[in-house]
């Protein structure tokens, strides 16, 4: 169940994100002139380096946790290395063969040279088990990029952290969910919705997010609600903080 319901509540946010309006007809002004400058092609060239840390965690209908996953990440484009490492943990209704991840703990670390001069690091680190990932170039840039975004179709990037062409796509319908901070340095979006379930039941969302100037997600604060008639039956809490400032101990060897 703890599968299905993650796809349902990514799949809700996604389609809020892929079908509104095109275009920025919105009022002129502070918002406009801040997202008007988002490119996801920019951003992959100006912010080089970042670390998130995100928590999901499922309860159940009467508060009791049974599930988490918690993952960190961090990537470095300055100087001449492409790095990334990517630490995960998940337990109860999140691990398992039927779950969303069949191990308990994973460190993945690559890195190589811009150039490509340099011999490839690639390991992976699962329940105790090592393994040479035997990465190519273009799957150590592939595992940075992704970061940013998985996919690009028509100009819109897709997944990752960044989020600019997702506001661009909705900013027409959802303006009136948009804020700028006073320092006009944050764009922060919030929404709650109602979504009905194949089944007769419904998801409930409060999501809200943060990004900054490039467009890159700062903070995401989601709660979904699972509801059987009208009570909750479940919950899912996620978190996430990404840091593009503060330096970060590289893992270099596992």
């Amino acid at each position: 169940m703890i599968k299905k319901f993650l796809i349902i509540c990514s799949i809700l946010i996604f389609t809020l994100c892929l079908t509104s309006c095109n275009g920025l007809d919105i009022p002129d002004g502070d918002i406009k002139d801040f997202v008007s400058k988002f490119d996801g092609d920019y951003a992959f060239a100006n912010v080089l380096y970042g670390q998130s840390f995100s928590t999901n965690i499922k309860y159940d209908k009467d508060e009791n946790e049974t599930g988490r996953h918690e993952s960190y990440t961090c990537f470095d484009m300055r100087n001449d290395q492409i790095y990334r490492c990517l630490k995960t943990k998940a337990s109860g209704e999140f691990y398992g063969e039927e779950a969303t991840y069949n191990f308990q703990d994973q460190i993945i670390v690559c890195y190589t040279n811009k150039n490509e001069t340099s011999d490839i690091y690639s390991k992976q680190l699962t329940d105790g088990i090592y393994q040479d990932l035997e990465y190519r170039y273009q799957d150590v840039m592939t595992f940075v990029t992704n970061f940013f975004y998985s996919e690009v179709t028509a100009g819109f990037h897709l997944g990752g952290f960044y989020y600019g062409d997702y506001i661009l796509k909705n900013i027409n319908k959802y303006y009136k969910q948009f804020s700028l901070n006073e320092e006009k340095t944050e764009l922060s979006y919030w929404m709650n919705t109602a979504d009905p379930t194949e089944n007769g039941n419904e998801i409930f969302n409060q999501h809200e997010f943060i990004v900054n100037q490039y467009g890159m997600v700062l903070r995401i604060n989601t709660t979904s609600y699972y509801i059987v008639g009208d009570k909750i039956d479940s919950k899912l809490v996620t978190t996430i903080t990404c840091d593009y400032v503060t330096e970060f101990e590289k893992i270099l060897e596992l």
